[in-house]
This record gives structure tokens, sequence and C-alpha cells, in this order.
């Protein structure tokens, strides 16, 4: 397994969670093994349940991310996206994932419209009422080149300015490509925000 040899390589270096992004149950448990603490799964919700209760076998983390094929024919965005988070986290929680283990991740450009992915933006206060962290993964994604004409590589800038919201209206994690240009703008969200830490 390719993973694996990155995970352990990292494992040694950082001194934070590292996550991976599985749809299989047997990678997500070889991967735990081998250090790994989050567990991002991006599968729909009919797939996730092996993935769930291994997460929670080995007590790890595990983002929940919207993936519905049928949402692009939904008008009001964030209700159905509750609908389907409310659903999730009660299987994840039936599997035995902790409470205070579950991240939310909205699923930008997983089937779903421009727009759709605009109201995520706009709205996301919404799902933070919910009572679980929220992790945005919106980094240079297609929508953004959509509004802006740039090409995948120049979108830096813009993630930027959509991830400054986000985070002003109570989103927890950003997952970004670039995280040099990311620092000082999420230091100084965070700083008028959530106030200045000593």
């Amino acid at each position: 397994m390719r993973l694996l040899p990155v995970i352990e390589e990292l494992e040694g270096r950082l001194r934070i969670p590292i996550s991976v992004n599985v749809n299989s149950s047997y990678v997500a448990k070889k991967a735990l093994l081998s250090g790994v603490k989050i567990i991002n799964g991006k599968a729909p919700l009919s797939n996730c349940f092996e993935l769930m209760c291994t997460a929670a076998e080995l007590e790890a983390a595990y983002v929940i991310t919207h993936n519905d094929r049928e949402f692009m024919k939904q008008s009001n965005t964030l209700y159905y996206m509750q609908l389907y988070f409310q659903k999730a986290i009660e299987l994840a929680l039936k599997c035995g994932i902790d409470k205070n283990s579950i991240i939310l991740n909205p699923g930008f450009d997983i089937n779903k419209t421009l727009w759709q992915n605009l109201d995520l933006i706009n709205g996301i206060e919404t799902l933070a009422e919910m009572g679980f962290p929220i992790m945005f993964n919106l980094s240079r994604m297609e929508f953004i080149g959509q509004i802006t004409g740039q090409e995948w590589e120049r979108r830096d800038v813009p993630t930027i300015a959509a991830n400054s919201i986000a985070i002003s209206k109570g989103v927890d994690f950003v997952a970004v490509h670039n995280v040099k240009a990311h620092i000082s703008a999420v230091k100084l969200c965070d700083a008028a925000i959530r106030g200045i830490k000593e």
C-alpha cells in the first residue's frame, strides 16, 4: 500500500494529528494502525457503516463528508444538508464513535451546483448550530474557478477569502493546498473572532 510509507514518514516528523481521505475500511484500519488519528470518510452515507465502525474500534476522530447524489436537485441547501448530517451522526454514534470525535465537512463540489457551494459559505453558521466542529475543504476547487476564471494553481487568494469568511461564521478547520499562504489570514481571523491567546 503506497500510503503507509508516507504516513510512517510523517508520523515521525509532525506534532499534529494526521488525517487521511478514504472510502475503504481496510485502508482506514491500516492507516490508523500506522499512526493516523483522523479518518475523512468521503463515500455516500450508504457506504460508510464499516468505515465508521473501523474508526470507532480504533478510537479515531471521524470527518463526515456530505455526499448525496440527489443533492443537486434540492433548492434549500442548508436544510437538506442538516437532514443528511443528522442521519450520518446517528449512524456514527451507533457505530461507537465518540460524539466529541465527530467533525462535519460540507463536501464542496461533491454533487453540488455553483450556487449550492456559495449558499454553504454564506450560511454555514446554520450547520455550526448543530454543535459539531466544521471543516471546510474548498481549496482551489472548481466552483472557485467558475467564478474567478482562474486556473487551479492560481486560486489561493480566493480560497483564502472564502476560508476567512468561513472562520468568521464559525468554521473550525480548513484543509488547504498552500498552508504557508493561509497562516497569517487564519491567525488574524482567529484573533478577531475568538480573541488573542496569550
